[in-house]
């Protein structure tokens, strides 16, 4: 494209982008350098919330919604902090998003048969345990149980990841992607009670969560790997 930095971009339509290099026969590994016009954004904080502590107290911390024209600033009880930071999207003079080219390295590969069937096997086995647990207890042997089930099921799960993993392709595709500006509203108060071997409280943990809300003011298209289904083309899913 090679577009000059200090000119007016605008977003192309998705009837006007360029076909995207593509995996040799929908396999990798695959990589390529591909450029677009993406949102220009900057580092910005957007205020501060509480920081999380520990401590032998309770305490009587809450959350806080911060009001129109407030400062967005707020420490817990020990005076500590956590900055909020976002990217926020620069503005042209008429209030249009600013653009700009940027150039990403895209690396595609289909998914690891041994890494699939792994990751299958695991998920059905704890699937397994639990529902043989359940049987073996009614049976008198719950351990038994769990052993068996978490075997059988397993396996069945263990042969689904790698006939998923055989059967998986890749492909790059546009996809259209919103450009949003954030804003601290606030913040979330949850309080974990730990306790020791005995069961006697030992502490708590205090944790804070901001409270951002997204506002969509434009949108552009960047390159993503969709994986899919060699027997299906049709359907696939990001990443």
């Amino acid at each position: 494209m090679n577009i000059p930095s200090s000119q007016y971009v605008r977003v192309p339509k998705r009837q006007d982008l360029p076909a995207l290099p593509q995996p040799p026969n929908g396999k990798g590994p695959f990589k390529a350098e591909v450029s677009f016009i993406a949102p220009d954004t900057i580092d910005t904080r957007l205020g501060s919330i509480p920081a999380d502590y520990t401590s032998y107290l309770s305490g009587s911390e809450r959350g806080r919604r911060f009001q129109p024209g407030q400062l967005k600033e707020a420490a817990n009880r020990y005076g500590r902090s956590t900055d909020i930071w976002r990217k926020q999207p620069q503005y042209n003079e008429d209030g249009t998003v600013k653009m700009h080219e940027v150039t990403q390295t895209i690396e595609a590969k289909t998914y690891s048969r041994t890494g699939k069937t792994l990751s299958y096997g695991a998920v059905g086995a704890a699937l397994g345990g639990v529902a043989g647990g359940v049987v073996g207890y009614f049976l008198g042997d719950a351990g038994t149980g769990a052993i068996v089930g978490a075997t059988a099921v397993g396996g069945v799960f263990g042969a689904t990841g790698f006939q998923v993993a055989k059967d998986d392709r890749v492909r790059l595709e546009w996809q259209e992607t919103p450009v949003k500006e954030f804003d601290l509203q606030g913040y979330s108060y949850d309080r974990d009670e730990n306790k020791d071997d005995e069961g006697d409280t030992e502490d708590y943990d205090h944790e804070f969560r901001p409270i951002i809300a997204e506002k969509q003011v434009g949108q552009y298209f960047r390159p993503v790997v969709v994986h899919y289904d060699k027997n299906d083309p049709t359907q696939g899913g990001l990443k």
